[in-house]
């Protein structure tokens, strides 16, 4: 990655703890009673603007959106459109320049209280080998969709920091420039792939 995108997403993972009311601000939680248990629904609509001249600001939604094949791959795709119809836990980071989703997250709140929020799916976008202003924009739209679950953990209860089941470990390059560290082992989890943990943000 070159010099100028990495300090522009240093800039953005600085700047974020400072917009963090902010954030919680628009995270809408509605609670309903199942016959298994209390079910936890999120909705976002969040027009996230930015003071930093590298970043022009994002749209975050759970609004479920079209993922473009050309875009995203095709277990991104299947894992989020997934979670997005079964509960609803999937956010989408449209950049408004490009008028295109950038990045997308699915994640799972377990009904055992103890476990943390996990990010199941954290969808970069695949055009974006070659572009390097691509590869910073879909990682800036991931780093922002992290805070916005770190917010959804802190507002459920949760500890405010989110854990991440990396399916891939060639990923692990891109999971540690967005915070992510090893993770302290769980009862009761068994990670499918490397499980990482990103503290809440302070």
């Amino acid at each position: 990655m070159r010099a100028e995108s990495v300090k522009a997403l240093e800039e953005l993972a600085a700047w974020l703890p400072d917009v963090r009311e902010r954030i919680r601000g628009q995270i809408v939680i509605r609670e309903a009673k199942t016959a298994t248990g209390t079910m936890t629904a999120v909705s976002i609509d969040h027009r996230l603007t930015c003071d930093l001249p590298t970043h022009a600001g994002w749209h975050v939604q759970t609004k479920q959106a079209f993922l473009s094949q050309e875009h995203f791959g095709s277990e991104t795709r299947i894992r989020v459109n997934n979670a997005a119809k079964a509960r609803g836990r999937a956010i989408y980071c449209h950049d408004p320049q490009l008028a295109e989703v950038t990045s997308v997250v699915s994640y799972h709140v377990d009904e055992r209280r103890h476990l943390p929020v996990l990010i199941t799916t954290l969808g970069l976008r695949k055009d974006a080998e070659g572009n390097p202003a691509l590869g910073t924009r879909t990682l800036a739209a991931a780093l922002v969709l992290k805070h916005h679950v770190h917010a959804i953990a802190e507002r459920i209860g949760r500890g405010g920091y989110v854990d991440l089941d990396l399916a891939d470990k060639r990923d692990l390059e891109w999971a540690r420039r967005l915070g992510f560290r090893k993770a302290p082992r769980l009862k009761g989890f068994r990670p499918a792939g490397e499980h990482l943990r990103q503290q809440a943000p302070s």
